[in-house]
């Protein structure tokens, strides 16, 4: 919770602070991950908004991909992929970035894309089904107006994979438990009546 409201608090004074960092290049996951031989798929649709569009060298970053597998990457034609302890980051964000984790980051290497536009699905795969939230960043550049082809910054929170039973898992474990102390005691008080 507190990451949470350090990260809203940022965001709001940055925000504040710069009219440059605006959303451009948004990631969502969709859905719960899908299993696949014996991992999790992780699947991303991408978009990029309205008054943006994406060039040869803008990318976005999902920080903290636990358990990722090597390989394992789909995306669409002409985008590159890469993977680091340390995230790609454009200037002006700040995501929190656990450098002990690997980074998934995607690169445009095509044409140029204007927005608003879907981008396509992004995926990769996990040796973990838990999800949680986590940051991502993204570059994107300004399409028309005064400030055409100026550099545009974002970060947010997207889905990623984690080792970690989510909450609602300990919620139902509670429950078990829960039911299962119940019926010892039942049982403890047939047998001594």
């Amino acid at each position: 919770m507190k990451r949470f409201a350090r990260i809203m608090l940022f965001g709001g004074l940055l925000a504040c602070a710069s009219t440059s960092v605006q959303a451009d290049l948004i990631p969502v996951l969709l859905g719960p991950p899908v299993a696949e031989g014996g991992f999790y798929r992780f699947t991303y649709k991408v978009d990029v908004t309205v008054d943006q569009r994406v060039e040869t060298g803008d990318y976005f970053t999902i920080y903290d991909f636990e358990g990722g597998q090597a390989g394992s990457v789909l995306m669409p034609d002409g985008w590159d992929f890469s993977t680091a302890n340390l995230g790609q980051t454009p200037a002006l964000v700040n995501p929190d970035d656990d450098p002990l984790v690997r980074n998934l980051t995607f690169t445009r290497t095509g044409g140029t894309v204007i927005g608003p536009s879907d981008l396509g699905l992004f995926s990769a795969l996990s040796a973990f089904g838990g999800v949680i939230p986590d940051d991502f960043a993204g570059l994107a550049t300004r399409n028309g107006g005064l400030a055409d082809g100026t550099k545009l910054a974002n970060v947010g929170q997207v889905g990623t994979p984690t080792a970690a039973p989510e909450p609602s898992s300990f919620a139902l474990v509670g429950l078990v438990a829960t039911g299962v102390l119940i019926g010892v005691a039942r049982r403890r008080r047939a047998r001594t009546t």
